[in-house]
């Protein structure tokens, strides 16, 4: 091997060294401790409780004592941003629609029903059983449905 020769390997090995060398110090150089972060973002939105009835009058028509009505239909739709319970309550100036309205198949003063948050209309069938010795005349009532929070729901 010449002197040129030589000279040339042991320069390829200097800098060979020097490069591992820096590879090491650069290694070397790192935190042992490093820093990961994660960005964290609420908006905390209120419970907002709102239904809408429709139609918001029923009219059963003229009825004789002894039958039950055609049924009607109510949809109940809700923008709450919560599911919510649903309950009902007559206001009227005598019993005629708390003692013989039932709301699907149940009496009007058991009637309930869940609308869970995001749902859809609920379509509430409606009808009225006058009895046999009813009171005759205009019987005028208001039907109030109830929302509140379900605490179970999604």
């Amino acid at each position: 091997m010449s002197r040129l020769e030589k000279t040339m390997a042991t320069l390829l090995i200097a800098v060979f060294m020097i490069s591992i060398f820096s590879a090491v110090i650069l290694v070397n150089a790192k935190k042992p401790d490093s820093d990961a972060t994660v960005s964290l973002t609420v908006f905390v939105d209120p419970v907002i409780i709102s239904i809408s009835v429709d139609p918001t009058s029923i009219d059963f028509g003229t009825m004789v004592p002894g039958r039950s009505s055609e049924g009607k239909w109510v949809t109940i739709t809700s923008a709450s941003t919560v599911s919510i319970d649903l309950s009902v309550s007559v206001e009227e100036d005598d019993t005629f629609y708390t003692d013989n309205l039932g709301l699907g198949n149940a009496h009007v003063s058991n009637w309930g029903q869940i609308i869970f948050v995001g749902g859809d209309p609920l379509p509430v069938y409606m009808y009225l059983e006058v009895p046999d010795d009813a009171t005759l005349g205009i019987h005028e009532g208001t039907l109030i449905f109830w929302a509140t929070e379900n605490p179970t729901g999604p």
